[in-house]
């Protein structure tokens, strides 16, 4: 609708973004036809989280960017509706990016207090860092320098660090993503749902904070059939320990497959930690995190396909209604791109 009112109020060069699920294969999409990108999310906390993301894919493509801050906090459907011409002079004054996040933590923050520059230089460092061009990297690291009054080599070694920092999670990222690309594509579904079961098996202290809502992560009804009874003594206990969950294993002893996938699962997460070395914890978030994308995009199919039925029967208050529930599912999935 966004896109909509603003080709109505004559202001055509302009596409919507579907959550957060903005790539870098479509910005290089738009790279063909212009260098120059202006985002104009909600200026709500969720709405400048989803453009930063995006403005940090713009930043690494270096290209410029800039920020349209829509009068009194609309967005652009309304601020049309209420006047076009409110729109077309905030496409065409729009606010520098690099200006735009220095006037927000500066805002946020006490500057002249040592703990508000703190977390001022974390925040603007953070997007420094994002910058592909050198010489502008210089140039807003010696502007934060003067504005926060701190010498301009300490911040550069922050910076320094911060890269460093950046540049080992890729690595480890790209490492669980190689790891993930390991597993047999035609069972990699099976295989991630005895992962994640191995992890409450063995480490039953994680289920609380990570694992007592995943039961729609179990796709296969048998490994489903133990979480929901791992789940069960969970709630009746109140705790899950080793004592409790040998118990519980003991009853399944005459339910061959059942109790063959419980000491399964448990003995291959086991030998996989130890041999790996890995931290478990970043493991298990890693498998749950996987899960819950297949599931994601599982639901968003489905919403696909019965978009496609309301269309034809010309349904469109059911057509709204599943379109909102698909953006959710991009966003979903947007949030887990971030982690």
């Amino acid at each position: 609708m966004d896109v909509i009112a603003s080709f109505q109020a004559k202001v055509e060069n302009a596409v919507a973004v579907s959550g957060t699920a903005f790539t870098t294969e479509q910005l290089r999409i738009i790279k063909r036809y212009t260098n120059n990108v202006a985002f104009s999310f909600d200026l709500d906390s969720a709405g400048i989280k989803a453009a930063s993301r995006g403005i940090e894919l713009v930043l690494q493509e270096g290209m410029s960017v800039n920020v349209i801050m829509v009068p009194e906090g609309k967005d652009p459907a309304d601020c049309v509706q209420s006047d076009p011409k409110l729109w077309e002079n905030a496409v065409r004054n729009p606010k520098q990016v690099m200006e735009f996040y220095f006037e927000s933590a500066f805002a946020k923050y006490n500057i002249s207090e040592v703990e508000g520059k703190k977390k001022a230089a974390e925040e603007l460092l953070e997007i420094i860092s994002k910058i592909s061009n050198k010489i502008e990297q210089a140039h807003y690291t010696q502007i934060l320098s003067e504005k926060l009054n701190i010498d301009e080599k300490v911040l550069v070694e922050n910076l320094r660090d911060m890269k460093k920092s950046q540049s080992n999670l890729y690595d480890r990222r790209n490492k669980d993503e190689d790891n993930i690309k390991k597993i047999n594509v035609t069972d990699r579904k099976f295989r991630l749902q005895e992962k994640l079961l191995g992890f409450i098996i063995n480490y039953p202290t994680f289920f609380k904070e990570n694992f007592s809502e995943s039961e729609g992560l179990f796709f296969d009804e048998k490994l489903r059939k133990i979480y929901c009874l791992i789940k069960g003594l969970y709630s009746k206990e109140n705790k899950l320990d080793e004592k409790n969950l040998n118990s519980l294993k003991e009853t399944l002893s005459s339910r061959d497959e059942l109790f063959y996938l419980w000491n399964k699962t448990s003995l291959e997460v086991e030998m996989e930690m130890e041999e790996s070395g890995s931290d478990i914890y970043q493991e298990a978030s890693l498998c749950l995190k996987y899960l819950e994308t297949i599931k994601i995009k599982k639901d968003r199919e489905k919403l696909e396909r019965d978009m496609k039925i309301a269309g034809k029967e010309n349904d469109y208050e059911s057509l709204k209604l599943l379109t909102k529930e698909y953006d959710k599912c991009n966003e979903k999935l947007g949030k887990l791109e971030e982690e």
